[in-house]
C-alpha cells in the first residue's frame, strides 16, 4: 500500500450548489475576489475542456497525481500519473475558453463590467493601496451600485460571451508503467517536500514568459496542490520530481522544466544560387 508523509488538505464535507467545478475548493473562502473568479473560470473551462475531474472535492476511485503545464501561454498539457500508467492529454485544435464580445453589452453595462474588474483587482491588493484609491472607488459605486456584486458581474460576462468557434479537441497517449516505476516517481514526490509546501512555490527571479506548472495529488484521504513558474537553473527537488514524471511520459522535449535560461536561434541552411548581374549598355 502506498504511504505518504503528513500534509495535504482534507476534502470538503459540504459543497455548495454550482461549486463542484471550483478549482482548489479548499481555498475558496480565502482567496481575493479576483483570484476566486479566476479559479472558478479556470476550473469551469479547463476541467470541462479536458474532461478532467475536480480532484480537490473528493477522492477518486484510484490514486492519481495530475501534472499540468502551460508553456508561454500555450494550451495546457496534462499528465495523469496512475498506478499502472501515465495518461497524456495535448490540445489538437479548438478553443478552451469562449470569446468575449463586449459590444453585446450596452454602453452602461460595458462601463459597469470595466469598473467591476477594476474594483475586484484593487480589492486584492494591499490595504494601503485600497485606502488611497477608496474615494475614487466610492464615487464609482454611487454611479454603478452593482459593480461590487459578483453575481451581476458574472451575468454581464455570460452575456458578453460567445460560444467558442470550435470545441477543444485533444489527443490521448497512454504510457504503461511498472509498479516499480510508479513507486519510484511517488518516492521522488514524497521526498521533495511536496506534502508540506505552500500552494505556490516561487523562485527568486521568475521569468516573464508566463510558463507555469503544477502538481496535484488525490489520495483516499487528502488533496494537495503545488504550483510554480518555470525558472532557469531550477534544481529544487519538487521540480526534479515533476521532470521525472514528464520524462516517464515521453514528453521531455515538449516540457523541459530544467533549463539554463539561455536562448538559441536555429537557422535553416539555405543555398542561394549565383545571380549574374547584367552590365548596363
Amino acid at each position: 500500500m502506498t504511504s505518504f508523509p503528513p500534509g495535504g488538505l482534507n476534502y470538503p464535507t459540504d459543497i455548495a450548489t454550482g461549486d463542484s467545478s471550483f478549482y482548489i475548493y479548499q481555498y475558496k473562502d480565502s482567496l481575493s475576489i479576483e483570484d476566486s473568479l479566476e479559479a472558478a473560470d479556470y476550473g469551469r473551462y479547463f476541467l470541462h475542456g479536458y474532461d478532467e475531474p475536480n480532484l480537490s472535492i473528493k477522492p477518486q476511485e484510484e490514486l492519481v497525481f495530475r501534472f499540468t503545464c502551460e508553456i508561454s501561454n500555450s494550451y495546457p498539457i496534462v499528465i495523469n500519473l496512475k498506478m499502472n500508467q501515465l495518461i497524456v492529454k495535448e490540445r489538437v485544435k479548438g478553443w478552451l475558453y469562449p470569446v468575449f464580445d463586449n459590444e453585446r453589452l450596452s454602453k452602461s453595462e460595458q462601463k459597469q463590467l470595466q469598473y467591476s474588474e477594476l474594483y475586484f483587482r484593487l480589492s486584492g491588493e494591499k490595504k494601503k493601496i485600497d485606502l488611497k484609491r477608496r474615494p475614487y472607488l466610492d464615487s464609482l459605486i454611487k454611479i454603478y451600485p452593482k459593480l461590487t456584486d459578483v453575481s451581476a458581474y458574472q451575468e454581464l460576462k455570460n452575456k458578453a460571451a460567445l460560444k467558442a468557434p470550435e470545441k477543444l479537441q485533444y489527443s490521448i497517449k497512454i504510457v504503461p508503467i511498472s509498479p516499480e516505476k510508479f513507486n519510484q516517481l511517488v518516492s521522488l514526490i514524497n521526498e521533495s517536500g511536496f506534502w508540506t509546501m505552500r500552494k505556490e512555490s516561487w523562485c527568486e527571479f521568475p521569468p516573464n514568459d508566463g510558463s507555469y506548472f503544477k502538481l496535484e495529488a488525490n489520495t483516499a484521504s487528502h488533496y494537495k496542490i503545488v504550483g510554480s513558474p518555470s525558472c532557469e537553473n531550477d534544481n529544487r527537488k519538487f521540480t526534479l520530481a515533476c521532470q521525472e514524471i514528464i520524462n516517464a511520459a515521453g514528453m521531455t522535449k515538449q516540457l523541459p522544466l530544467i533549463w539554463d535560461g539561455k536562448t538559441s536561434t536555429i537557422y535553416d541552411s539555405i543555398k542561394i544560387p549565383d545571380v549574374k548581374i547584367r552590365q548596363p549598355n
